[in-house]
């Protein structure tokens, strides 16, 4: 556990670890003017209410009927990191992501090998989803949102949802504070605790903060690598004090099991 990092001291009630940056960011030094904090970072996935509900067919991923990114061309097989998003001219394509702020009313679609999965992501407030394509390989797809950080900077923020898998390869989760560099010094992903297999919903919870005064954005959500689908429910991004954050890293919280 990397030194400044605060969490609740016992593995069996809380799983807490420092988290590696994303294998697409390179990190950089944070600037000079960078001020000291108690930085806390927390991940763990915990039993929701009636988990003694066995799911036994987690259903595969399927498009939502007319949303107009389907359309959007994408090839197949890996890639550089890309984005499906506006460029320069406003017209939504892929191209290479260079992480665009789009709001939280935005998921976009971004890895490197989009082409190999399909989405879903409703209007109404269901459930979300990342599914492999029979012809997909080792590459990976996600689902995030980028925000603008005002109002958070000295503050915590935390990100909660639930997940369900299905022969998922691998699904990790990231919450990360970076600036207009697109440099992330705070917050990474769950590579060390990813989720394998089958599973019913899990809550998931990532915390990181303070979020420095030089962060411009907020970056989160989840990826899906290889084979699978993922699905995503109740997505909330919440702006919390230090107080509010120890709260929530005291959850019964548990290791995660495959």
């Amino acid at each position: 556990m990397r030194a400044g990092i605060a969490c609740a001291p016992v593995w069996s009630v809380l799983a807490c670890l420092a988290l590696a940056a994303p294998a697409s960011a390179v990190r950089q030094e944070a600037p000079q003017d960078a001020e000291p904090s108690n930085e806390i970072i927390v991940v763990g996935v915990r039993k929701a209410e009636g988990s003694e509900i066995v799911v036994r067919a987690v259903p595969r991923c399927y498009g939502r009927d007319g949303d107009p990114i389907d359309a959007v061309p994408v090839p197949q097989g890996i890639r550089t990191q890309s984005v499906i998003a506006p460029d320069a001219t406003g017209t939504i394509r892929w191209r290479d992501d260079d992480e665009p702020i789009l709001g939280p009313a935005v998921w976009q679609r971004t890895g490197n090998a989009i082409g190999d999965y399909r989405f879903r992501v409703p209007t109404d407030g269901k459930p979300l989803c990342i599914g492999a394509l029979p012809s997909a390989a080792q590459g990976f797809a996600q689902l995030r949102r980028i925000v603008a950080a005002d109002g958070m900077h000295g503050r915590y923020v935390h990100f909660s949802a639930r997940v369900m898998t299905r022969k998922a390869g691998e699904v990790r989760f990231w919450l990360a504070a970076g600036d207009a560099r697109n440099r992330r010094y705070r917050g990474g992903d769950t590579r060390h605790k990813p989720i394998r297999g089958t599973h019913g919903w899990q809550q998931v919870d990532l915390i990181v903060g303070p979020v420095p005064s030089y962060a411009n954005h907020i970056s989160y959500g989840f990826l899906l690598w290889g084979r699978g689908d993922a699905w995503l429910a109740d997505p909330v991004l919440e702006v919390l004090s230090r107080e509010q954050a120890l709260s929530v890293a005291s959850l019964p919280i548990s290791k995660l099991r495959n």
